[in-house]
């Protein structure tokens, strides 16, 4: 047990995935040709045909363009020598699971224009921008966290039937039609919807009798929530699509012709997939409307890719439900208009042995955003948000069941509609640090944004993180939880607030809670209970007898659950329970802006305890109570962004490596005779496009100056010693 405070400096060094002086280059261009030898002046028109050239050490460039293939790595490299597939410095090179939709379109009713497709289409975009399947109540893409746009059940409603009056307003029988349901659960499902009546308040779908569903008790008016979708009378409002057969119809956003924007359908799910290779490495890609799937690899390090609507529902017409396709797989023409009854996807998916995700995003997804399974892999400095925005994988957002010694650190995961954020294996420890998680469970129950359970999580540690507004709507927002059975886990110097039910809970026993700061959970802030719950006897009955809760600073410190206190249960956990803070007035720096260090006067300054491996490093006569020490730098979590500083004869080109969580603006100041001052302005939407800026004389050894004062980036670069495919990439962070 170690804390990382002495070298979270060290880990957020610039992480490069460039090519070195060992082995051959290779480029490809949309505009190349396969029969050309793969040089910078003719180059290669695929990247598989450029990667059947490249042996160990080689590296692949991909020049600026979309790619439309999915891309087989078929060789490994070696230690040392791995093989590069990246993007040509400065070059934003896009591998797409999307094909062109050129039309011709006709008017089929009113605003709604019709075309006939060649392919199966899982997602459709106009402009680059994601729009809804056709349904009700209508939805923008925009409204995706909008509970609104879900219906409430109605009084009467039972397992296998809803009822809402709303339903008969519709004038449609919605019989066929594919409900997406969230009754009583702490995930959502889909149904096909099988009686149902133009004109009737009710309609019903097929209950699973192995399901717990099945014996789930009645809820009161508006507990439960659905949506129907699968029917073209449902396309009634602008940025709605619906596919029948071969026949693709579409209202545009601005009501126009299809036929004057670009309309692209997602018919590809992976852009690149791989089995059994070692030593390869991804760099510097963007993919639209796909995932990469890499099974049974290791030392494979991706770095620098960014995903924009990865993930589409689960083929809705594949031969079979819960089978994925192959990428090669045949496309047979459905023999039914919509989707199986199945809510599985086809996640972003890592398996394998020491590899690593680092200075990546993924974003707008369906479904968990990555799935990592196997030994002592990392993800590092990954930005991950509007994750499963319908609810409809297993309730996650990264998924880390299936790993054992790995870690994931320095990440921003927010806006979740799983119910977990992230959940942790349960046969091995993780590693989860400093890290910035907030809004999840918007479109389910339950749950937690860090979830652990069983005594298979011994050993692991959760520290150093930001977590906040689980926002679970019927029951439950946690912010950190130790769940069933839950043994030996470690929770220290995280910051965990506005969670509504508890910001940290530890059920079992031989956990250790130490130095949190947990304020404004409504419910509990931290909860450390002595009972097993009602029903679950495979739990000890007395639980965490030696648990330890230690340099705590929380308003609510309880052994009970919140449903026990409302019945006058009141009284501190079990086990070593000492030197934690509860009163009203910490003295906190600024917490409104996230600065949670004490200032001067607090009772947290030298009130604690000294725990090996925990406080290590604090100043004063002993450590403080809480997630901070008083006189030491401000830690934040979350991802790092970089500004990538290239040369250009007229000055230098800007690029961001990451996409930033709001605008963000780079002052620059040349150095010099003749030097002039500018700025460059990114922005979350167009933040990949490099800037030309002139700042500075045309004297060799010019310089400039470059700032982000909010996010703690000053500079000064001296543009002679950039190299143009290199440059250099200065850190700041994403947190003002």
């Amino acid at each position: 047990m170690r804390s990382l405070r002495s070298t979270q400096l060290a880990l957020l060094l610039p992480w490069l995935l460039a090519a070195g002086g060992v082995g051959a280059e290779y480029h490809v261009s949309p505009s190349g040709s396969d029969s050309a030898p793969g040089s910078t002046a003719r180059p290669f028109r695929t990247i598989q045909r450029g990667l059947r050239a490249a042996k160990a050490g080689d590296t692949v460039f991909l020049r600026a363009g979309v790619y439309r293939e999915t891309v087989r790595l078929d060789a490994s490299g070696r230690k040392g020598q791995p093989i590069r597939l990246m993007a040509y410095p400065g070059e934003t090179a896009t591998l797409s699971g999307a094909e062109p939709i050129a039309g011709p379109w006709a008017v089929h009713e009113g605003r709604i224009y019709r075309t006939t497709v060649t392919h199966r289409i899982r997602q459709l975009f106009v402009d680059g921008v994601r729009m809804t399947e056709a349904r009700w109540p209508n939805m923008t893409y925009a409204q995706r966290w909008d509970n609104t746009r879900w219906r409430p059940a109605a009084k009467g409603s039972t397992y296998g039937t809803m009822v809402d009056p709303a339903l008969a307003a519709t004038g449609i029988d919605w019989t066929g039609a594919l409900a997406t349901l969230n009754i009583g659960s702490w995930q959502t499902f889909r149904r096909v919807v099988r009686t149902h009546g133009k004109g009737r308040d009710r309609f019903t779908y097929d209950r699973d009798e192995a399901s717990r569903l099945a014996k789930a008790r009645a809820h009161k008016p508006g507990f439960d929530r659905y949506f129907l979708a699968g029917k073209l009378a449902a396309l009634d409002s602008p940025g709605e699509w619906f596919l029948d057969g071969r026949s693709l119809y579409l209202w545009t956003p601005d009501g126009k012709s299809p036929a004057d924007h670009t309309v692209e359908g997602k018919v590809r799910s992976y852009a690149i997939v791989a089995k059994g290779i070692s030593h390869v490495e991804l760099s510097g890609l963007h993919f639209f409307g796909a995932a990469f799937k890499l099974d049974d690899v290791r030392h494979c390090r991706i770095g620098g890719c960014h995903l924009l609507y990865p993930h589409g529902l689960f083929d809705p017409f594949g031969p079979a439900v819960g089978r994925e396709p192959h990428p090669d797989e045949p496309t047979p023409w459905p023999s039914r208009r919509w989707f199986k009854e199945t809510s599985v996807v086809t996640p972003t998916f890592l398996r394998g042995e020491d590899n690593v995700l680092a200075h990546s995003s993924i974003r707008f997804t369906n479904g968990t955003a990555i799935v990592v399974v196997g030994t002592r892999n990392l993800i590092e400095n990954c930005l991950l948000h509007d994750i499963d925005i319908y609810g409809l994988d297993t309730g996650l957002g990264v998924d880390l069941l299936g790993t054992t010694d790995s870690t994931i650190r320095y990440c921003t995961i927010f806006n979740m509609g799983s119910s977990e954020g992230i959940r942790l294996s349960n046969h091995g420890k993780t590693i989860v640090a400093y890290n910035y998680i907030h809004h999840g469970g918007l479109r389910q129950s339950d749950g937690g944004l860090v979830q652990a359970a069983t005594p298979g999580v011994r050993g692991t540690e959760i520290h150093h993180n930001w977590v906040h507004d689980h926002n679970a709507f019927n029951w439950g927002g946690i912010g950190i939880r130790g769940d069933d059975k839950t043994r030996g886990l470690i929770v220290h110097h995280n910051v965990a607030w506005r969670c509504p039910e508890k910001g940290i809970i530890t059920k079992g026993d031989e956990n250790r809670i130490y130095n949190n700061t947990a304020l404004d959970n409504p419910a509990i802030d931290i909860c450390v209970p002595r009972d097993r719950l009602p029903g679950k006897t495979s739990e000890i009955a007395v639980q965490n007898q030696h648990t330890h809760t230690v340099n705590n600073c929380a308003r609510v410190i309880s052994g009970y659950y919140p449903w026990q206190m409302r019945r006058g249960h009141t009284g501190p956990p079990l086990g070593k329970v000492e030197s934690n803070y509860t009163g009203e007035k910490p003295l906190l720096v600024n917490p409104a802006k996230l600065d949670f260090r004490p200032r001067q006067g607090s009772p947290l300054i030298d009130a604690g305890l000294v725990i090996p491996g925990i406080t290590e490093g604090f100043l004063g006569k002993a450590p403080d109570i809480g997630a901070y020490e008083f006189g030491a730098p401000r830690w934040v979590p979350g991802y790092r962004n970089q500004l990538w500083v290239l040369p250009s004869p007229s000055g230098v080109r800007l690029a961001l490596t990451m996409p930033p969580l709001a605008p963000v603006t780079v002052l620059v100041e040349g150095q010099g005779a003749g030097a002039v001052a500018a700025t460059a302005s990114f922005t979350p939407t167009d933040w990949a496009r490099p800037r030309l800026v002139a700042a500075g004389d045309r004297h060799p050894t010019r310089s400039v100056r470059l700032r982000i004062p909010d996010h703690g980036l000053d500079e000064t670069v001296a543009l002679s010693t950039l190299r143009a495919t290199h440059g250099r990439k200065l850190t700041f962070r994403s947190i003002p």
